[in-house]
């Protein structure tokens, strides 16, 4: 920990003077950011959430306001960091089928060229060591360049085996699930 301290710090003028971060989506959020939707039961985050990943896979802004006359005015959350998008539903799997659907029924299909949302029906052990290297080859072999986790609380069911019988609510569990793993994430 000393050597990476000693290797990765940063004078202010450095940091700085460093790239920016690279948009995922416009002023909604980076690449390589972790971010956490949050909201009561049935508030809509699964279809936000399925929103969000064919809006990165297909290339399209999040929203496409219309103007007081009508017209369209300038999109809102444009998509910078298009590709193929990993959806993790280890919850309400039944029910995500008619809501993609719904979602291509009402969107239409995808323009050419487009990546598309691959489901992956299963929890996955976010801290399993085999598992998060199978996850980055994976990601890496498929252009994966987002990867929702719905729900969280049902991710991290072998945490909750193990004793824990609220895991999203433990500083310590998700401390570590937030923290950076270099051979994960090629940093």
């Amino acid at each position: 920990v000393l050597e990476k301290l000693h290797t990765k710090t940063l004078t202010s003028e450095s940091f700085m003077s460093a790239p920016p971060a690279r948009w995922h989506i416009k002023d909604f959020f980076y690449a390589g950011q972790v971010g956490l939707m949050v909201g009561q039961w049935k508030a809509g985050k699964t279809f936000s959430a399925l929103h969000i990943a064919f809006s990165v896979a297909w290339g399209k802004p999040l929203f496409q306001p219309l103007t007081q006359d009508g017209k369209k005015a300038k999109p809102v959350g444009e998509v910078r960091l298009k590709g193929n998008v990993l959806y993790i539903p280890s919850e309400g799997v039944g029910g995500l089928k008619d809501r993609i659907k719904a979602y291509r029924q009402y969107y239409g299909t995808p323009p050419e060229g487009a990546g598309d949302v691959l489901v992956y029906p299963h929890a996955f052990d976010i801290f399993e060591t085999a598992s998060l290297h199978a996850l980055a080859r994976f990601c890496t072999e498929r252009n994966i360049t987002l990867i929702i986790v719905d729900t969280l609380a049902s991710n991290l069911a072998s945490i909750s085996i193990k004793g824990h019988s609220s895991p999203e609510n433990d500083p310590a569990v998700m401390s570590r699930m937030y923290d950076t793993d270099p051979i994960v994430t090629g940093k």
